[in-house]
């Protein structure tokens, strides 16, 4: 006959590479008991040792100590039907926070990519497409669009990744505000798709623009960036419209406020 084996705390804690003090936590939870000997020394049993394999499997599937507690006083078809059901709830629960971790990626790439053009594209010129897009708002200004952003927000988790463009006419080279929209670009549409269907949207292409990023104290772009857009344009034989896309990347110096404005100046053709 088999003899009983006895493991010591420190012996429990290494084989299952975990703390003494997570050892006894489980034992103040009840979940597992250690028994003493005559000398005093507790000690646990091989039994200990698949009930702490039960609890630690359980617990990297995100089951709190209390579902453990549960399962574990069941009978066997109670455990079953229980588990079955639980196992389902919480792989829905952890697609979810897969879907929302993703994102938060998205979100985070996004600001990273913004900060990397203002670093590469401040104050210089390049021909780069306008990013292809869903126009999911149009709203009368500036103003008015920030209120509809807090609104497309609370609509889906990953809605809030729109970004304001104002379109801008060009009277010479005074700019005159025409609409703000909120874009929501093509390529994060894997993100909210299962929310939001993106293709009731009417979709907005640009094409290739001359492009730049400046900061300002305004929400506009003074004239003689417009001047300079347009100027390097001829200088690279392109002839220019009488449009030119706003984007309000982000602000800086909150008391006296300054806009890193990414700019976008559709090319119509050669001049």
């Amino acid at each position: 006959m088999e003899s009983q084996q006895e493991f010591l705390i420190g012996d429990m804690a290494e084989i299952a590479g975990i703390s003494r003090d997570t050892l006894r936590f489980y034992e103040k939870k009840g979940i597992v008991q250690a028994r003493k000997k005559e000398n005093g020394y507790r000690f646990y049993s091989k039994n200990d040792i698949y009930k702490l394999v039960h609890i630690l499997y359980h617990r990297k599937m995100n089951s709190s100590l209390r579902e453990i507690e549960e399962i574990m006083k069941m009978d066997r078809e109670d455990t079953v039907c229980f588990m079955r059901k639980h196992v389902a709830a919480s792989i829905a629960k952890e697609k979810e926070s897969m879907e929302r971790h993703r994102r938060t990626v998205a979100r985070l790439q996004m600001v990273e990519r913004d900060m990397r053009n203002i670093e590469e594209c401040m104050g210089s010129y390049t021909l780069k497409r306008f990013p292809e897009a869903y126009i999911v708002k149009e709203c009368g200004g500036f103003e008015e669009g920030v209120k509809e952003w807090f609104q497309l927000s609370a609509m889906a988790d990953g809605m809030d990744i729109s970004y304001f463009y104002t379109e801008i006419g060009l009277i010479g080279n005074r700019p005159a505000i025409e609409k703000t929209r909120l874009l929501f670009y093509k390529e994060l549409e894997p993100i909210v798709s299962k929310m939001v269907e993106l293709s009731d949207f009417q979709e907005l292409r640009v094409g290739e623009c001359i492009y730049t990023i400046v900061e300002s104290e305004s929400i506009l772009p003074e004239e003689h960036v417009i001047q300079s857009m347009t100027a390097w344009g001829r200088e690279k034989g392109l002839a220019t419209g009488n449009k030119m896309y706003v984007n309000h990347m982000t602000s800086f110096s909150w008391d006296t406020p300054k806009y890193c404005l990414e700019l976008y100046m559709p090319v119509i053709g050669e001049s």
